[in-house]
């Protein structure tokens, strides 16, 4: 009988970090948005906000690129970190599991297709806010 470390579970192959960075794509695109695309639309409502007619979801954006600005751009940055920290933390678990190759693609996969919905968000949010000015009366 031999005495030492127990045996350790031989951890699948799955998603290389490469891949996961590009399909994780969309969220930078969506972060981007936030930061660099949102702000140049705050002179255009400025009457709307004014008025209080700004809608809720544009209000919320404009919230957190106030927060973003006047916090020097760290809480944006502690988004990514908290990101890529828990992505990791998943994979590497789920490529211990049984199956762990296509758990941890399916991860990669679902999480990619979850910022669609959070690109789409900010398009209507500035939609909104545009439809608002043309029902405004001068």
């Amino acid at each position: 009988m031999k005495i030492g470390r127990p045996a350790q579970r031989q951890v699948s192959g799955g998603p290389p970090w490469w891949a996961r960075a590009i399909i994780y794509g969309p969220w930078l695109l969506f972060l981007m948005a936030l930061l660099f695309i949102v702000p140049r639309f705050r002179p255009s409502f400025a009457r709307l906000d004014e008025q209080g007619q700004l809608p809720g979801l544009t209000k919320l954006f404009f919230a957190f690129e106030w927060l973003n600005a006047s916090c020097f751009y760290l809480p944006a940055f502690a988004v990514i970190i908290a990101f890529v920290l828990i992505d990791e933390g998943v994979v590497t678990l789920l490529r211990r599991r049984v199956r762990g190759t296509l758990w941890s693609w399916l991860w990669v996969a679902a999480v990619a297709l979850a910022a669609m919905p959070a690109l789409y968000s900010v398009v209507v949010a500035i939609l909104l806010a545009v439809f608002e000015i043309g029902q405004t009366p001068k």
